[in-house]
């Protein structure tokens, strides 16, 4: 099951930098009226986290889907997603 879901992660996460890059990103920064980069200058990595992960998690888990049709956000103590009776954070 590990082997599967770390495949389907290898095959998605070029399509996810690719769909951030060019649809998400440009989106976020016409949102806040500013470049990422100022945006985020002097801050810290998890606020930065916090801001995008929301996008990053609903895009990642629609291209995943592809390789496993049952997995899903499931945001709880301890899991960011799921999988069949497994929760992986």
């Amino acid at each position: 099951m590990i082997m599967i879901l770390r495949e389907a992660i290898a095959a998605v996460i070029p399509e996810l930098v690719e769909e951030w890059n060019t649809v998400k990103l440009p989106k976020f920064e016409d949102l806040y009226e500013q470049p990422f980069a100022e945006l985020f200058k002097d801050r810290q990595t998890q606020e930065k986290t916090k801001a995008v992960a929301p996008c990053l998690d609903v895009v990642f888990a629609r291209l995943i889907k592809k390789f496993i049709p049952d997995f899903e956000i499931n945001e709880t103590v301890g899991q960011d997603y799921k999988w069949g009776d497994a929760g992986y954070e």
